[in-house]
């Protein structure tokens, strides 16, 4: 557990970093006389399709490498393991057969997007692109993760990618590139993050292409097939799922509509940034774990994830939740903004659940009931497309929050019984209920104090408070049983220094 405490705290940190210019980029997008609510919401709609697409176009190839490198890596020389060629392989067939539907679909698209949102119609095929470089960096990702070098992936996806779309929007409002130019320029920006982790993975020896179809390759073929057709499918399902309101905002309300919709997403959304750098630090232990079948283990990671993943999502939501209104204010938003301020409540409710239920969804994929996972997609699709458009067509963005709100809850409820059901394990305590109540406190603490103060001083003076009573609580309680080892370590370097 040490080496995943270690590797989740430096890469939550240098995931934060990334934040930083990720909130830097947010408020240039919508800071009044920039980029128009269209514009920022053009760049959203490319993200949310881009995520949709890029379910089918990896083909499993990211799917496979988590779930198998224990055996290929246990079996193989390097020079003779085929994994990330295999993985390659796939995510071409993939891509090659997600742009020959991108040019079908094209007219449908059209119909479906043209009233509302012309802009993204306009820059259609400028999202093949930006699918192709992701996908080619998720697929480096899982092969930096599977030899637990995370660190540099991590901020090269969270951090570096924002860096680059902060220099892009710079030369934009200075005026020394057109829009135009900027789209063009979005769409391939994961390129240069994909080199860049390409050159560390060849640097560090850990970048090998041994030749197609081994014998452990033959010999897994009906488990990899089937492997790869139930997450793919799955994630098609799922990923259709989460973006379903991006997609319905867009065509029924406009892409100014989605941008508003889409700021409260992202300042939500902050929430979960330490999800993805736990899951993919965790990931390739629970593989190995599963497959030695040393379940307490697993139980461990389970658990502490979860407990340590609700104290950030407290930690980072309250701070945002009870100074959004000065926010707004104080950083000169565009008035339209302000709108979306209940969305971001609606949706910080849902990632606090997503959070607070561990790596659910990244422990079932690596498990032996991995299959379930496609199941839950299918109900979780059932769910989701006809609630969020009956939502949306009444009650606008505020309606497709409750929806997503909803499909959270009912994907984590799920996933949940299911993995108690067959392992007997869930991931809460008795210090999950008192890190709530204490989070709730020092909230209240924090608000009625200084909520009749405003400007910058009051936004420190509230978020000092509650940051320190919430901290405060969580070490002399002993909330986690990472905070000791944590503190231990802070204090010894504080004295050194």
């Amino acid at each position: 557990m040490g080496d995943i405490r270690r590797q989740t705290i430096f890469s939550s940190l240098l995931i934060y970093v990334g934040f930083i210019f990720g909130a830097l980029n947010t408020y240039l997008f919508t800071r009044e006389g920039f980029f128009t609510p269209d514009q920022y919401g053009l760049t959203q709609a490319i993200i949310a399709i881009n995520m949709t697409f890029y379910a089918f176009a990896n083909f499993g190839s990211v799917a496979i490498m988590g779930r198998f490198y224990p055996v290929y890596y246990g079996q193989l020389k390097k020079q003779n393991n085929d994994l990330l060629s295999l993985a390659f392989l796939l995510a071409a067939i993939g891509l090659v057969l997600t742009i020959a539907g991108t040019i079908i679909g094209k007219p449908l698209f059209v119909r479906k997007f043209s009233e509302k949102s012309a802009l993204l119609v306009h820059y259609y095929y400028w999202i093949i692109p930006y699918v192709c470089f992701y996908v080619l960096f998720c697929v480096l990702e899982a092969q930096a993760a599977i030899n637990k070098k995370t660190i540099l992936s991590n901020f090269l996806k969270e951090t570096a990618s924002r860096m680059v779309l902060t220099i892009l929007m710079l030369l934009y409002i200075f005026k020394v590139i057109s829009f135009d130019v900027f789209v063009k320029c979005f769409s391939g920006m994961y390129a240069i993050v994909s080199i860049a982790l390409l050159v560390f993975l060849v640097k560090t020896g850990r970048f090998h292409l041994g030749p197609l179809f081994s014998n452990v390759t033959r010999r897994l073929k009906k488990r990899l097939v089937e492997y790869i057709s139930y997450p793919l499918f799955g994630a098609i399902i799922y990923n259709t799922a989460l973006n379903i309101d991006s997609f319905t905002i867009g065509s029924k309300l406009g892409l100014s509509v989605l941008g508003v919709y889409t700021l409260a997403k992202y300042i939500s959304s902050v929430i979960s940034v330490p999800q993805r750098s736990v899951a993919s630090i965790a990931v390739p232990y629970v593989a190995q774990a599963f497959k030695d079948k040393r379940y307490d283990e697993v139980k461990r990671i389970y658990m502490r994830s979860a407990i340590n993943l609700l104290i950030i999502a407290l930690f980072v939501f309250l701070n945002v939740w009870i100074n959004l209104d000065e926010a707004y204010q104080l950083f000169r938003l565009d008035k339209s903004f302000e709108a979306g301020k209940y969305v971001t409540l609606i949706l910080g409710v849902g990632m606090l659940i997503e959070m607070g239920t561990g790596i659910n969804g990244s422990m079932l994929y690596v498990s032996p009931i991995w299959r379930f996972e496609f199941f839950n997609a299918i109900i979780v699709m059932a769910i989701s497309i006809p609630t969020n458009y009956i939502m949306v067509d009444r009650y606008g963005i505020i309606g497709a929050a409750f929806s997503s709100l909803f499909v959270i809850f009912t994907t984590n409820t799920i996933r949940y019984c299911y993995i108690w059901y067959k392992y007997k394990m869930q991931p809460f305590s008795i210090n999950s209920l008192w890190t709530l109540i204490w989070a709730i406190l020092a909230y209240l603490v924090a608000y009625f104090l200084f909520r009749h103060i405003h400007g910058w001083g009051g936004l420190l003076l509230r978020s000092f408070t509650f940051s320190t009573i919430f901290l405060a609580g969580v070490i002399y309680f002993k909330l986690t049983p990472d905070i000791k080892p944590v503190w231990d370590t802070i204090q010894k370097r504080i004295g050194r220094s």
